[in-house]
């Protein structure tokens, strides 16, 4: 009998710390809109500015086996994706794995390239890091989202991005 409750006691321990390590998956006041981790080629599709040319073989852990590599010159930004109006006003935020090879970069949703209206993440540690941006935006329903990455200018810089998240909040 103590074998058994050791057993269960250990089932759950294990439930309770892989609950309380989950992201906001979990979290009843987010719900997904966008996600990527870059693992497969076909993950590029609407990508303007990234090509197969820019996955790498370095993930964070938990990231699956690729990112995508961002470096280029003044145009701002270097890569953009655009999620298209829904129709329906929400406020929304989001999150991503950064690394800083050189210089590193920042990573911003914007509102119809409204350049003024951004929330964003500078991505500067040389590790991978989680980075969660602590701002939301409102994106009406009737204007388009655009996640950007940028990374470089005048001075030559890059960086690796990986599982971005593109979160509502209810």
């Amino acid at each position: 009998m103590r074998k058994l409750d050791l057993i269960l006691y250990f089932i759950l321990i294990t439930a309770i710390i892989s609950f309380n390590s989950c992201n906001k998956i979990f979290d009843p006041t987010y719900e997904f809109i966008f996600y990527t981790s870059f693992e497969q080629e076909s993950e590029l599709n609407g990508w303007e500015g990234l090509s197969a040319a820019n996955l790498r073989n370095d993930a964070p852990e938990s990231g699956g086996n690729k990112s995508i590599f961002v470096s280029g010159g003044c145009v701002i930004p270097t890569a953009q994706y655009t999620l298209r109006a829904v129709g329906v006003e929400q406020i929304v935020t989001f999150s991503c794995y950064g690394k800083n090879l050189t210089s590193g970069g920042i990573v911003f949703i914007t509102i119809d390239d409204e350049f003024n209206e951004e929330i964003s993440i500078h991505v500067n540690d040389k590790a991978w890091t989680y980075y969660e941006c602590k701002d939301s935006i409102i994106w009406p329903a009737n204007k388009d989202l655009s996640i950007c990455l940028h990374s470089g200018g005048l001075v030559g810089s890059s960086m690796l991005i990986d599982k971005i998240k593109v979160i509502k909040k209810k």
